[in-house]
């Protein structure tokens, strides 16, 4: 693609434009023999954005297309860009509504593209974190009449001051009506350990979450239960959790408790003799992205994502602050 760029005429420069798409064709008899994705880097400030080509899917008549996306600003430095493409060579008309972390809209778009062209446009990140407790945390949802790949979009999340750059996928869900039925969703865990190659972190970057020690003897929690001494639970922050089993791990050490307090932090609402500055709602971090909504976030001190009562901190061997990896049971 570089040298595609360079290869421009040097009288047709100044019409070309710093972004636009690509296509891959090749032959043969059925669909998903041949992969690709396109690497954006920039090396100086280290950050990259890495974007698998999609299929496209020939259907006999156009209807309604829906793709949804998520994102999250990981600090307050962080800006998003967004590519919408039009893969085919008829104008498609698209509809992009951007949503807070409450599902509340927050700005409306109407596209209108002309044959093979691609929009650049802005993610309006600092309209979100106004418009939400759960700071720069939102999702995309993008429609338009056609078939499936008439209209691509792709985006990213950046920061280059610190060398921070996360990638914003769609992915197509089906509209038709039909019966609810249950739907269950499974993750394989939080980023833990050493990140993937690809991602180009330091080969030194490790990835842990962060626990507070609860202490609070003879205290009541979130759950009714009163703190015992040398007690065995944690604390989530989220409501409807309580006598849910959970499995730590520090090392070759590992443990089984249950959740009997609610917080650190959150959810909460400043007071009068609410010492807890923090205005946020229940942070069920581990279905979103990972990170507790604290983490960065000045109203918490220690920027804990789960609390260990002392005696479940004892057994793991943690004195204060500190670092484990935790699932549910």
């Amino acid at each position: 693609m570089n040298r595609a760029l360079q290869a421009v005429p040097k009288e047709l420069l100044a019409h070309a434009s710093s972004y636009g798409s690509v296509t891959l064709s090749y032959t043969y008899s059925s669909g998903g023999h041949v992969m690709a994705s396109v690497l954006t880097s920039d090396v100086p400030h280290s950050v990259s954005f890495v974007y698998m080509m999609s299929e496209m899917t020939m259907m006999e008549s156009p209807s309604v297309q829906a793709l949804d996306a998520v994102w999250w600003q990981h600090d307050p430095g962080v800006t998003g860009f967004l590519f919408v493409s039009n893969t085919t060579g008829a104008a498609r008309n698209v509809d992009l509504t951007y949503l807070d972390g409450l599902g509340k809209t927050i700005q409306t778009t109407h596209l209108a593209l002309s044959g093979y062209s691609t929009r650049l446009l802005d993610l309006p990140i600092q309209n979100a974190a106004k418009e939400t407790q759960r700071s720069g945390i939102g999702g995309i949802k993008m429609s338009y009449v056609g078939v499936p790949g008439d209209v691509s979009a792709a985006g990213g999340l950046i920061n280059e001051g610190e060398g921070y750059s996360a990638n914003i996928s769609f992915w197509p869900h089906d509209i038709a009506s039909s019966s609810p039925t249950n739907i269950s969703y499974g993750i394989a865990g939080m980023m833990v350990g050493t990140p993937d190659p690809m991602m180009m972190f330091s080969s030194t970057t490790r990835f842990v979450p962060y626990l507070a020690r609860e202490g609070l003897v003879g205290h009541t929690t979130g759950c009714g239960h009163v703190i015992l001494t040398n007690d065995h639970f944690v604390a989530l922050p989220a409501t409807g959790l309580c006598n849910v089993g959970v499995r730590l791990a520090k090392g070759a050490t590992k443990v089984n408790t249950t959740v009997l307090d609610v917080g650190p932090w959150c959810p909460n609402t400043p007071g009068p003799g609410n010492s807890n500055p923090c205005n946020c709602g229940s942070d069920r971090y581990w279905q979103t992205t990972g990170v507790p909504w604290c983490v960065n976030q000045s109203c918490s001190s220690d920027h804990a994502g789960i609390d260990l009562a002392d005696g479940t901190a004892a057994d793991l061997g943690v004195s204060g602050l500190g670092n484990i990896y935790w699932r549910f049971q």
